[in-house]
């Protein structure tokens, strides 16, 4: 008698708990690409890769790696996008120049928004 109550309530309890999880790690991944804009780094793009990685069972995302040629050092900077359809910002091109607004984690900037730079070309 007892079994006959307790295994329903334990197996609700972990279908909630699960539901729960996923709808967290969903929220999580509909705002991966939003980053606080903590620092802004310029320079000419010299390497581009873009690849889908697995976030979270059938949850992906969109990874473009950028390397960034600056003043001083090549920087290594990345975008993340929520794979719900397909990468969007194609904008950015390699060789061309590039000012992005993100923050730094370690050693790799993550980029929050792009903007395409002019370059003054002298004669």
């Amino acid at each position: 008698m007892v079994t006959a109550i307790v295994i329903p309530i334990i197996c609700l309890y972990f279908f909630w708990v699960t539901r729960k999880e996923r709808r967290k790690s969903e929220a999580e991944w509909r705002s991966i690409g939003t980053v606080p804009e903590e620092a802004v780094i310029e320079g000419k793009v010299t390497a581009l890769s873009l690849e889908k990685q697995r976030y979270y069972h059938h949850l992906h995302v969109w990874v473009l790696e950028m390397r960034i040629q600056a003043a001083s050092k090549t920087i290594i900077a990345r975008k993340l996008q929520a794979a719900d359809q397909g990468f969007r910002n194609s904008d950015i091109k390699e060789g061309g120049y590039v000012i992005l607004f993100g923050k730094w984690q370690k050693d790799i900037f993550i980029v929050n928004r792009s903007r395409l730079q002019e370059v003054l070309k002298t004669d």
